[in-house]
């Protein structure tokens, strides 16, 4: 089964955005080193794409909910 889901189509598939951590460190005002230790702790809820962990828009949202995070527009 490897191979047959990349980035692309998971985003295409279930019209979900992905960031990368540095793009969420950068939307969150957070250092990526700290994004990096949510995702090893298992915190955020993210996929891995060619060794890359990627974070979708939901764990955005429910940090603004939950942890009362200022929207960055």
């Amino acid at each position: 089964c490897s191979g047959i889901f990349n980035e692309r189509s998971v985003t295409k598939l279930y019209n979900v955005h992905m960031y990368s951590v540095t793009e969420f460190a950068k939307l969150l005002n957070y250092n990526r080193r700290t994004i990096y230790r949510w995702v090893k702790a298992g915190k955020l809820e993210h996929y891995v794409f060619n060794g890359q962990a990627k974070i979708p828009h939901s764990e955005y949202e429910r940090l603004l909910k939950e942890c009362k995070v200022e929207r960055k527009d």
